[in-house]
């Protein structure tokens, strides 16, 4: 019996290990913080949140493939999962492109949209990103943070950007509806040319 509970420890510390190094215990805290501001490409999409990384790892891949360089994914989610059917989840997913010219965008204007936000502050949450695991955990721990900040403050409740920096190593999770819920909305509006 000693052999198996020694297993089922070593097991269980090893597990809590693994989690407290992709941020099961990191602190979250919402606070305002300057958003630098960003030009992204995306494309929207309607359903399941959860599709946002493969369409993210998408762009990605296609801008590398275009000589453009991407260090930054970004998504925007417009509805509360909580009230809203899957299948009407509307959400921007895409990349923040690292200063690039203007002029290299127009081959990715038949492919995407393109937007620029000004830089702004705006009240988010940091959290640290080691890799996919780290935006479940993120997910599961901030959330419940933001929405106990909306219940106390509802006029800000909206949609919800968040910055996977891949090189920074984390992950930011802005409220953005002080931004201006028309500029928001306009980037879901937004058709091809």
């Amino acid at each position: 019996m000693k052999p198996i509970l020694s297993v089922t420890l070593i097991t269980l510390a090893a597990i809590v290990s693994i989690l407290t190094w992709y941020g099961l215990f990191a602190e979250v805290t919402l606070s305002e913080q300057t958003i630098p501001g960003f030009s992204f490409v995306y494309k929207k999409q309607m359903g399941n949140y959860r599709q946002s990384g493969h369409m993210i790892d998408e762009i990605y891949k296609n801008l590398k493939n275009e000589g453009l360089s991407s260090t930054k994914g970004v998504g925007l989610y417009y509805d509360n999962p909580r009230k809203v059917a899957v299948e009407n989840l509307r959400s921007l997913a895409g990349c923040i492109l690292a200063g690039e010219e203007v002029g290299t965008w127009e081959p990715l204007r038949k492919k995407y949209l393109i937007a620029t936000l000004p830089e702004i502050r705006l009240p988010a949450i940091s959290f640290p990103y080691k890799g996919k695991l780290s935006v479940v955990l993120g997910t599961l721990k901030v959330y419940p943070r933001l929405n106990a900040w909306f219940e106390q403050h509802p006029e800000h409740q909206g949609p919800v950007m968040e910055i996977y920096d891949l090189e920074g190593k984390e992950i930011q999770y802005i409220v953005v509806r002080p931004f201006g819920i028309e500029a928001v909305d306009a980037l879901w509006n937004t058709e091809h040319p």
